[in-house]
């Protein structure tokens, strides 16, 4: 599944330095992915539960925690962005 570019779009990821699942998130190749489609992705990293991302979109946000595969990143993103376009329309 491949990210779709949307407009004022932005990814925060809150990593922490020796989490397993952030580096394989960081081994990826899933950041050069989604910035090549347009999307800011900025790195926090402050302790909280890793990795957990928030996905705004035209001024709303919506989080999700975990990575497992580039394949169900980008799903669960799609179902992330879906929402926040149908709640930007209401």
């Amino acid at each position: 599944v491949e990210p779709e570019p949307v407009k004022n779009a932005v990814i925060e990821y809150f990593t922490m330095e020796r989490c397993g699942p952030c580096i394989k998130f960081k081994s990826s190749g899933v950041i050069k992915e989604l910035e090549k489609q347009g999307w800011k992705v900025v790195k926090v990293s402050d302790g909280k539960v890793a990795p957990t991302f928030t996905v705004w979109v035209n001024g709303k946000s919506s989080s999700f925690v975990g990575f497992s595969s580039k394949s169900s990143f980008f799903r669960t993103l799609k179902q992330k962005i879906s929402e926040l376009e149908n709640a930007n329309r209401n």
